[in-house]
């Protein structure tokens, strides 16, 4: 994940210094549009990270019962363009 949010950030990065021409804009223009995006998908690595290291098998799957991972990450994280995303 992290290789596909270091293309995502280079397009939007891009996208932000083709906006406003002048670098400092650009960055926090990029920041502000990119930092919930980027915070959700570490904060879903990390729980990833705890779902795939259980100690029981019993546990692993009363966990995946309990969650849609394709319905959850279809809606935001598949769905994403960096170059259509809005970045007013």
């Amino acid at each position: 994940q992290g290789a596909a949010m270091a293309v995502e950030d280079a397009a939007v990065l891009s996208r932000a210094i083709a906006r406003d021409g002048l670098v400092p804009a650009a960055l926090h223009r990029y920041e502000r549009h990119r930092v919930e995006r980027t915070a959700r998908i570490v904060r879903e690595s990390a729980a990833n990270r705890q779902l795939f290291h259980m100690d029981s098998v019993q546990s692993l799957r009363e966990s995946f019962a309990r969650r849609d991972m394709s319905g959850e990450r279809n809606a935001w994280l598949f769905s994403y363009h960096p170059m259509h995303v809005a970045i007013d």
